[in-house]
């Protein structure tokens, strides 16, 4: 492990975090949108609020990190990410309503959220060396390509049986707390 600067080793625990809030986020998936399912309302409550409360102190951690990182280089010119994520976001609810017809649900917010983050924080660790150019093109790949099977994933969830959707739920999950975890051993090796 080489020696990390102190943003960076906050942006590596905001994702460790962040991957840790995936985890209890798919349990709680597994839990409360089980179809059939026989899950104590407690049970629930206890795995949102683990989730919630990796998650928001992961992401503040991370934004800590990613803005106090002294930047050298950059791939993204300060506030390009945040500016076109909103409008991604809103060009997706336009999308997703008039075209998709989907009811529109939180999630597709945190898949945007989640690929302006994991750009962002691809960005700051570039920026700072962490990351060669090599690593920061193989996570822009992995995130779009993430990002995209998240999209497909939440326009196809409500024309599934219930079985399928519930699995279908699961997938963005499972590959978000991935990236994270991959993003946090790239950088701690």
């Amino acid at each position: 492990m080489h020696m990390m600067d102190g943003s960076v080793k906050t942006l590596v625990n905001g994702a460790q975090l962040i991957a840790a809030c995936c985890g209890f986020y798919l349990v709680w998936w597994c839990v409360a949108f089980r179809p059939e399912k026989t899950a104590h309302p407690a049970m629930e409550i206890i795995l949102f609020l683990l989730a919630a409360g990796s998650g928001i102190y992961g992401l503040v951690q991370m934004l800590r990190g990613i803005t106090g990182a002294e930047l050298t280089r950059r791939i993204f010119a300060g506030g390009v990410v945040p500016v076109c994520a909103i409008i991604v976001y809103i060009a997706m609810v336009f999308i997703m309503s008039h075209f998709f017809h989907r009811q529109l649900t939180t999630e597709l917010l945190l898949i945007i959220g989640w690929a302006a983050l994991m750009l962002s924080a691809v960005n700051a660790l570039y920026g700072t060396g962490t990351f060669a150019t090599a690593a920061t093109a193989v996570f822009i790949t992995i995130t779009v390509l993430a990002t995209l099977i998240s999209l497909i994933c939440y326009i196809k969830y409500y024309e599934l049986e219930a079985w399928p959707a519930y699995y279908d739920g699961m997938v963005p999950l499972i590959m978000a707390g991935i990236v994270m975890l991959a993003m946090a051993i790239t950088v701690r090796h």
